[in-house]
């Protein structure tokens, strides 16, 4: 499935305000055999997952292997680069 998130805020007073949010479904992903994935997913091949140390440290072993299946030769610390983590700005909400 996918979906977008429609976030909005409602001013109650002069100094609160509520929020809320909703999530619309969009698209869903219909298989060769006519079913969804919807609720049954997939199994993965191989699971590979960042150790609290490689994420403190700015690896990313899971890109890194990616990467590797497609012909790419790149270590963990370089695939930590390529989509460094940065902390969103908060976002100024639109008052219905």
């Amino acid at each position: 499935m996918e979906g977008r998130t429609y976030v909005h805020a409602v001013k109650l007073d002069a100094t609160n305000v509520a929020q809320y949010g909703v999530e619309v479904s969009t698209a869903d992903l219909i298989m060769n055999d006519g079913k969804s994935l919807e609720n049954v997913g997939v199994i993965p091949d191989e699971t590979i997952l960042p150790s609290p140390t490689d994420i403190a440290q700015g690896r990313d072993p899971v890109l890194a292997r990616a990467a590797e299946l497609v012909g790419v030769k790149m270590t963990a610390e370089e695939a930590g680069k390529v989509f460094p983590f940065t902390w969103p700005k908060e976002r100024v909400l639109e008052i219905d």
